[in-house]
């Protein structure tokens, strides 16, 4: 049809506090959202090239290892394959436009894990220059288990920050290290070798980077097997100037 109103759509909320009105066209498929601040949505990618238009609000958007903050006007272009993810800094409405067309329920009917780096992290005040654990968590976003196959992280403290390295999905069959249950985290840690005083100083100084990389490649129960790629770094400013980790700036 040429001409279509989409206050007369039905509305869905595909995640907590994003609303949407979708429609396709012959090659594309369009969502008009509106978002409450605080909401997110996780950490996924897809083979289709998607396009987000801010009408109203800001948003905070992640595409691979960049981040930006957005408003009024702003446009995202997400290319295929690509991890993606968006975080609402207020209320307000976008566009999303994907091409060609999206089948969504498809997005819902497998295992989707995400790196959850949302628990406030203080680094020691006194480190003994023994090894530290740094805790975070396995999301998993979707209504069915997440088989994890392949898991590996590493903290380091470097110059300065390094995307995870990206690489092909392993074929064949592979033993299951631990299964992420639909809806829900799985508690995880990663051990830093050693951590001293001096660490500490040149971090919170910005001297260095303390940094997380790694890999998670994970089937569900149909046998469709994804990989989630990930980078962090240490904020001393983030939540409220306890610490924590995010994603770095400036990283393709």
């Amino acid at each position: 049809m040429p001409f279509i109103d989409t206050n007369e759509l039905p509305v869905s909320e595909r995640r907590p506090g994003w609303k949407g009105r979708g429609f396709d066209s012959a090659n594309m498929s369009f969502v008009h959202f509106t978002f409450e601040e605080g909401s997110s949505i996780h950490e996924h990618w897809h083979s289709n090239e998607e396009v987000w238009n801010l009408i109203e609000g800001r948003l905070e958007v992640t595409i691979g290892a960049t981040v930006q903050f957005v408003g009024p006007g702003a446009v995202a272009v997400v290319p295929s394959d690509t991890p993606h993810s968006v975080r609402a800094l207020s209320n307000g409405k976008a566009i999303v436009v994907d091409h060609p067309l999206r089948h969504f329920d498809t997005d819902v009917e497998r295992a989707i894990i995400a790196l959850d780096f949302e628990l406030p992290f203080p680094l020691p005040d006194h480190p003994s220059g023994g090894p530290l654990a740094i805790p975070f968590a396995l999301r998993n976003w979707a209504a069915m288990p997440a088989l994890v196959k392949t898991f590996e992280v590493e903290a380091l403290i470097i110059p300065s920050a390094e995307p995870a390295v990206s690489a092909k999905l392993p074929i064949g069959e592979l033993p299951t290290l631990l299964t992420v249950q639909p809806n829900s985290l799985q508690p995880v840690s990663v051990a830093l070798p050693s951590f001293t005083a001096a660490d500490r100083q040149k971090i919170n100084s910005g001297g260095a980077v303390l940094c997380l990389r790694g890999s998670i490649v994970y089937d569900d129960p149909k046998g469709k097997r994804d990989r989630t790629e990930f980078c962090r770094v240490y904020s001393p400013e983030r939540f409220n100037r306890v610490g924590g980790f995010l994603t770095p700036r400036g990283l393709v």
